[in-house]
């Protein structure tokens, strides 16, 4: 965490659009537990911390849901081939 606030990280299956809570400003954690795959709890800035997975081959998600963070732009979508 390069930044300057803290950051955590959720690894999502990426099925679809990531659904917005009300506040329409964070991921709603709950209706994407069924495909969460990993998560690393709200760190300090300037730490390092690691998440090990093994993924299948498919489309994945990770994204920090600490508020504004998401829809600021704090997330990734990548491809596993194999």
């Amino acid at each position: 965490n390069r930044g300057p606030e803290n950051h955590e990280l959720y690894v999502v299956r990426d099925t679809a659009e990531l659904p917005l809570r009300p506040d329409g400003i964070t991921v709603d954690e709950e209706r994407v537990e069924a495909r969460t795959l990993g998560v690393l709890e709200p760190g300090r800035a300037g730490t390092t911390r690691s998440l090990r997975l093994r993924l299948r081959p498919g489309r994945y998600e990770m994204f920090c849901n600490m508020y504004g963070h998401y829809l600021g732009g704090v997330h990734a979508r990548f491809l596993v081939e194999r």
